[in-house]
């Protein structure tokens, strides 16, 4: 027996690709943060750091230079 799965249109890739997650980190009717629950308080730590600092243009600077300084170098 053979299996055939069901082709997704374009348009269905496209909104996968796209999708946001919502308030509770969940993307969609079943995904979600798939993280130990002991790591949870960390990695929420890290979610309000970087709400905090994503838009902040020093912040911004600095990554941009140690990006291209840093990253990649052997």
């Amino acid at each position: 027996m053979t299996k055939t799965p069901l082709p997704l249109s374009i348009g269905d890739q496209r909104d996968q690709a796209t999708q946001q997650p919502d308030a509770l980190g969940r993307f969609g009717k079943f995904g979600g943060k798939y993280v130990p629950e002991t790591l949870m308080p960390a990695l929420s730590e890290l979610e309000q750091s970087f709400e905090q600092y994503r838009n902040d243009p020093d912040f911004q600077q600095e990554l941009q230079q140690l990006l291209r300084d840093y990253v990649g170098r052997p």
